[in-house]
């Protein structure tokens, strides 16, 4: 009887001893599991911290009336444009990603115009991504590359009477992707402090397509192509900064030169042909911000483009606008 007991005490004192050693081993698998999903989401966590989507959406309105004893010039008129800025970039370590894409459109209408009441006053479309990896030897300087694209949303026109009468006529001169402008560098870029940036490449392919076969001369494009690639080089320089509270200051300029002038390439037979004249593209935008509230602002814009021998002068537009902006 004292062995049945004594056997049975060991069987179970077995099954508790093994029983423990369960428990203690799923406790520990669990605290594992655990600590694994605590460092997945930490991680995940990191990473989407190192992603930012700067964005802002805009209306700005602008008018102009006279009465019928307004000596100088007067076109009574009615303006206003909506713009969105949409950002998405991306810091981790040394590994810099910055994506922008940027569109705005704009008409104008007055009474006063003889024909065409409504006509377009700005129209852009643009998408910008740099890449940048930070040189080790200098945190200033990245090893970067840029991508660069420009079109607009609709159609533009010239607008001039028919010589001996008063009728108006509008000619087509651009589209949505006629033309379409776009560049792709390599190079590096120089970033002392966070309002300026100097990008330079001297290995660079600037491209132009254009949709539609009527408007390839305006494009600067050869009436039989509807492309064209030409190597150069490439400068940007950029900055933004508070000129005093609430009162900003950004810049853009952007310069391209190609190596073989106005050269073109045949795909489809992958030979360069064409004249051999220099090439320059020159493009400048000025943004003065002030900012009323959170929602209120007046700005000051101006561009100046260049484009030799395509188009011998420069281009200027300024326009001053008061209008909503809400960032997000």
């Amino acid at each position: 009887m004292l062995k049945k007991s004594l056997l049975a005490t060991l069987l179970v004192g077995g099954c508790l001893t093994a029983t423990a050693d369960d428990l203690r081993s799923t406790a520990i698998n669990n605290a594992a599991a655990a600590e694994k999903v605590k460092a997945d989401v930490t991680a995940e966590t990191q990473d989407s911290v190192h992603w930012k989507f700067p964005c802002k959406v805009g209306l700005n309105l602008g008018q102009n009336a006279y009465n019928d004893y307004w000596a100088e010039a007067n076109v009574n008129s009615l303006t206003f444009n909506l713009y969105a800025d949409l950002q998405a970039n991306y810091k981790n370590g040394r590994k810099v990603w910055t994506n922008e894409l940027y569109g705005e459109y704009g008409i104008i209408y007055s009474s006063d115009y003889e024909d065409y009441h409504t006509r377009k006053a700005l129209d852009k479309l643009t998408f910008t991504s740099k890449y940048g990896y930070q040189s080790s030897k200098c945190q200033s300087l990245y090893y970067a590359a840029l991508f660069d694209a420009k079109t607009q949303f609709a159609p533009g026109y010239d607008y001039a009477k028919v010589e001996g009468t008063d009728i108006i006529e509008r000619e087509r001169n651009s589209d949505f992707l006629a033309p379409l402008s776009m560049i792709g560098s390599l190079g590096m870029e120089y970033v002392p402090n966070k309002w300026v940036s100097v990008f330079f490449s001297p290995i660079t392919a600037r491209a132009v397509y254009c949709r539609v076969d009527d408007l390839r001369e305006q494009c600067g494009l050869d009436s039989t192509e509807n492309f064209k690639i030409e190597p150069g080089l490439y400068l940007r320089v950029q900055n933004s900064f508070d000129i005093v509270k609430n009162v900003n200051l950004s810049s853009k300029l952007e310069y391209f030169y190609a190596y073989y002038g106005a050269k073109k390439l045949d795909l489809s037979k992958n030979e360069w042909f064409g004249p051999v004249d220099y090439h320059s593209v020159i493009n400048w935008d000025l943004l003065l911000t002030m900012k009323v509230n959170n929602f209120l602002q007046a700005s000051v814009r101006g561009q100046i483009k260049w484009e030799a021998p395509i188009v011998e002068r420069f281009q200027v537009m300024e326009a001053i606008n008061v209008g909503l902006a809400y960032s997000f």
